[in-house]
C-alpha cells in the first residue's frame, strides 16, 4: 500500500543464512529441470562460488548459527549431491567444510549419545534431542565426503546414536542414504572450531565420560546468542547448561540464561554484541585434558561498562575449572553465574546440585544465592525448571571449581 518495509536481503545474500538453502534449492531444481542457462550461469559463476568462499571461512565445520539453525547444512549438502550428480562439479569437496562437518557435530553431540550441545536458538525443540535432521546430515556429509577416516568416524556416530531409524516419515526416504558399516570414533577427545568458536572435549567415548562445551568466536548470526564465555558440563545428563532448554520458546538469547559473567550496570544486564569476534587459545592435553584462554572483551564492543574480561579454564578428570579476570567499569558489578536441572543446595562457599558440585574458591567473600527460574516466567516466556546459582563478590575475577560428587549430593539428601 505504498508503506516501505526494508528487509536486509539476508535470506538471498547471506550464504550463512539458513533461509538461503532454499533459495539455493529453489533455483538449482527449476535450472536443472528446464536446463534455463540464466539460472544455471548464476549458481556457477555466481552463487556456489559465494557460498564455497563463506564455508572455506568456517574452519573445523559447523555453523554459526547454532545446533539447531546448523541442521539446515542438511539441505546444503543434499544440494552438493544433486549438483555433483548433475553437472559432476564436487562442491562438497572443494574446502574443507563438509568433512570437518563430520567431526564438529560428533563432537558436538554429548556422551549419552541422544542430545547435541546447546548452541544457539532452539525454535524446534527447546531441548537440543538427536532427531531425523541430525541423522540425515550425516549420512549426506558420510556419502559426499571424500576422506575416509571421517567416512569410519560417520560411521561409527550413525550406528551409535538414539535415533537409528528415522522417526518421521516424511524422512523414511533419506535411510536411502548408506550408513556404512560399525566404523570407528574419533582418535581425538578435544576439537576445537575456530571458524564457530566452539571447543568440545571430554574424558572417553563411553557413555559416562564427562563432556565439556565453550563457546568463544564469532558473534554475528540473528540465531546465535549472547553465549560468548559460556560453558557446559555433561555427565549422564546435564550438570549445567543454559536455561534456554528448559524454556518454552528455545529463543531466550541473553547472558542472563548462559553460564557467563553477568555483568550489570545501573540495574541493567550489559549485553554482548552481534557483530563481534571473541577469541580463545587451546592446549589440548591427555585423555581429554584441555586448557584455554579467552579473550570475550570484544563481545562487548566498547562498552565501558565492560572494560576487559578473560576467561580461562581447565577441563582434566571429570573436573571443570574456571578462573575470570576482568575489569569493570564506574558502577559495574559482576556475577558469576551457573544455570543447572535442579536446585542448588547452598552451603557457605560449596553448593551441591544434584550431581554437581560447585566449589568457589575466590574471591573469600564471595556469597552464594539461587534463582528459581519458574519464578520468572511471564506473558512472554514460560520457564518449565531450572535454578541458576549466582556468585557474588568478585571484583577483579573469580576462580570456581565443577565436579561430580555423588557422594557429597548424597550427603545432602
Amino acid at each position: 500500500r505504498g508503506n516501505p518495509f526494508p528487509r536486509s536481503g539476508g535470506s538471498v545474500k547471506d550464504p550463512a543464512n539458513n533461509y538461503h538453502y532454499s533459495f539455493l534449492r529453489a533455483t538449482l531444481y527449476w535450472g536443472l529441470a528446464s536446463n534455463n542457462a540464466n539460472w544455471l550461469d548464476l549458481l556457477t559463476d555466481a552463487k556456489w562460488p559465494e557460498q564455497e568462499a563463506y564455508m572455506a571461512t568456517l574452519v573445523g565445520g559447523g555453523s554459526q548459527e547454532g545446533t539447531a539453525y546448523g541442521l539446515s547444512h542438511r539441505d546444503l549438502f543434499t544440494l552438493y549431491r544433486v549438483w555433483r550428480d548433475a553437472t559432476g562439479t564436487d562442491i562438497a569437496n572443494a574446502n574443507a567444510h563438509l568433512t570437518d562437518s563430520i567431526q564438529w557435530w560428533i563432537h558436538a553431540t554429548v556422551p549419552t549419545l541422544d542430545r547435541v550441545a546447546a548452541i544457539g536458538d532452539q525454535a524446534r525443540v527447546s531441548e537440543p534431542v538427536i532427531y531425523d535432521y541430525h541423522r540425515h546430515l550425516m549420512l549426506e556429509a558420510r556419502n559426499l565426503t571424500n576422506d575416509a577416516t571421517a567416512r569410519e568416524n560417520a560411521s561409527w556416530w550413525l550406528h551409535a546414536i538414539s535415533d537409528q531409524d528415522m522417526q518421521s516419515s516424511f524422512n523414511y526416504r533419506h535411510n536411502l542414504l548408506a550408513a556404512g558399516d560399525a566404523g570407528t570414533p574419533p582418535a581425538a577427545l578435544t576439537y576445537y572450531a575456530t571458524g564457530t568458536g566452539q571447543l568440545f572435549s571430554r574424558t572417553g567415548w563411553d557413555t559416562h565420560a564427562m563432556w565439556l562445551n565453550f563457546s568463544a568466536g564469532p558473534y554475528v548470526q540473528s540465531h546465535a546468542h549472547q553465549d560468548q564465555g559460556a560453558f557446559t558440563l555433561f555427565e549422564d545428563d546435564w550438570l549445567a547448561v543454559t536455561e534456554n532448554i528448559w524454556t518454552h520458546s528455545g529463543i531466550q538469547q541473553g547472558t542472563d540464561t548462559n553460564n557467563v559473567l553477568r555483568f550489570v550496570h545501573a540495574g541493567k544486564i550489559v549485553a554482548q554484541h552481534e557483530g563481534t569476534t571473541s577469541t580463545m587459545t587451546v592446549t589440548p592435553g591427555v585423555n581429554g585434558a584441555v586448557h584455554a584462554v579467552a579473550n570475550l572483551t570484544p563481545a562487548y564492543d566498547g562498552d565501558p561498562a565492560v572494560t576487559s574480561w578473560q576467561r580461562t579454564i581447565d577441563f582434566a578428570g571429570h573436573k571443570l575449572t574456571v578462573s575470570d579476570a576482568f575489569a569493570l567499569g564506574s558502577g559495574t558489578s559482576a556475577i558469576f553465574q551457573v544455570d543447572t536441572p535442579v536446585q542448588p543446595v547452598i552451603s557457605g562457599k560449596t553448593a551441591q546440585a544434584g550431581d554437581l558440585l560447585i566449589r568457589v574458591l575466590t574471591p573469600a567473600n564471595a556469597t552464594l544465592s539461587a534463582l528459581g527460574w519458574t519464578t520468572q516466567s511471564d506473558a512472554d516466556e514460560t520457564y518449565n525448571s531450572g535454578w541458576r546459582l549466582d556468585v557474588s563478590g568478585g571484583t577483579s575475577g573469580y576462580v570456581v571449581e565443577l565436579s561430580v560428587d555423588r557422594i557429597f549430593a548424597d550427603g545432602f539428601n
